[in-house]
């Protein structure tokens, strides 16, 4: 009795496991790719004009043959209105990962927005990946020009004090070195 039940238990156990793997496959070919993007926190806040650094991560869970894949990236804004795209075409197998980055223009307003990146093959969208990011205000370069000519003006006048103090010191010295001469020569004589 009790090897009977062993069997079935076994049995039960062999037929999850072929469910599980066959389920695996139909719906590794319903989509075959897994796609993430990964914004890097130091580029969570950035100004308008600066280049967005992203990492994207491609696998090919059907990963049968090497292919090409075409990347659309999107920077959207909170309406889901584009701000700016680019496209790229890859070549992979199994997976990829790699870093990208998308210029963000410079008229660009303060806000939230997000990196919005679709997987594309034979002209069908296969898979999505997002991350959000924000444009903080940008930081005007004004003050440190000005604290920039203000050190080398103060450098500049401490410059020239310490050079006509030297000279005031020199001339000091000079006379206080005629005066000893004059003095041996008097003792002399």
């Amino acid at each position: 009795m009790k090897a009977k039940q062993e069997k079935k238990k076994t049995l039960f156990i062999e037929l999850a496991i072929i469910s599980l793997i066959l389920f695996n496959l139909a719906s590794a070919q319903e989509n075959p790719f897994n796609l993430e993007v990964h914004i890097a926190d130091a580029h969570k806040g950035m100004q308008a004009g600066e280049d967005l650094l992203f990492t994207t991560k491609i696998l090919n869970l059907a990963g049968q043959q090497r292919m090409d894949i075409t990347l659309n990236y999107n920077i959207l804004d909170s309406q889901k209105n584009t701000l700016t795209s680019k496209s790229e075409t890859l070549a992979i197998e199994t997976q990829a990962s790699f870093v990208g980055n998308i210029k963000i223009p410079e008229n660009t307003p303060e806000g939230d927005y997000e990196l919005d990146v679709q997987l594309i093959v034979n002209n069908k969208e296969e898979a999505k990946g997002k991350d959000s990011f924000e444009i903080i205000k940008k930081e005007s370069k004004t003050p440190i020009k000005i604290t920039i000519t203000l050190l080398i003006i103060a450098s500049l006048i401490i410059l020239i004090f310490i050079t006509l103090i030297l000279r005031r010191l020199i001339e000091k010295l000079k006379i206080k070195l005629k005066i000893h001469e004059i003095v041996k020569k008097r003792v002399r004589n």
